[in-house]
């Protein structure tokens, strides 16, 4: 988690010292900030990095109901489109992410040879615009498979924000959850929680 906090703090250093370049002291200064040059109107694809943790309830384990938990630090990569609305923007977006999470068993046994393998991710979108800041909320599902055959879509929503740092690059910040009551027709209960910092490419 230090690590990315440290890479979070990075990213909004080098956002603030670009968005300062990129404006001029006697520049024109927009009415609405909501309308100003910049679009996020058109497609983009990108790189995320997130600290991602599991908490599975199991009641059916062979030594008695116990709790498992597991958190991993990954890369993955996302797409989707956008239409600007002037003040709002909506949208759609994919994220994939090869988690290989393991299992810990907080009963005692420590790790077991489970664990998530990959997460799929398909959220609609709908984001505030703030000229090139963007503050946005997700709500979709996600696609989870476990190495022992298990696989199941449950609900995900999330929050985040970007920055154009140009018009082009996105730099931002987004916090995802998800969560379900039972798995893959088994009696599991779970959430799965992802802190990220994200960079992408607009077209």
């Amino acid at each position: 988690m230090r690590s990315l906090i440290l890479v979070l703090a990075g990213v909004l250093c080098a956002t603030n010292t670009a968005i300062a370049a990129d404006h001029t002291l006697g520049g024109p200064i927009a009415d609405d900030p909501g309308k100003g040059g910049f679009s996020w109107t058109g497609a983009y694809v990108g790189v995320t990095y997130g600290s991602n943790s599991i908490v599975d309830y199991d009641p059916t384990f062979i030594l008695g109901p116990t709790t498992f938990t597991g958190e991993v630090q990954k890369f993955g990569v996302h797409a989707g489109y956008q239409f600007d609305m002037g003040r709002f923007s909506i949208g759609a977006e994919y994220e994939y992410m090869p988690l290989d999470m393991q299992f810990v068993d907080n009963g005692g046994i420590g790790p077991i040879p489970v664990y998530v393998e990959d997460v799929h991710a398909l959220r609609g979108r709908i984001g505030l615009n703030i000229d090139r800041v963007q503050i946005y909320a997700l709500a979709g599902m996600s696609y989870y498979t476990v190495n022992v055959g298990f696989a199941d879509w449950k609900p995900n929503v999330g929050v985040g924000f970007d920055i154009a740092v140009t018009d082009h690059v996105i730099l931002g910040a987004q916090y995802s959850h998800g969560w379900y009551g039972e798995f893959d027709g088994q009696p599991f209960e779970g959430k799965f929680d992802q802190y990220a910092v994200r960079i992408g490419y607009k077209f």
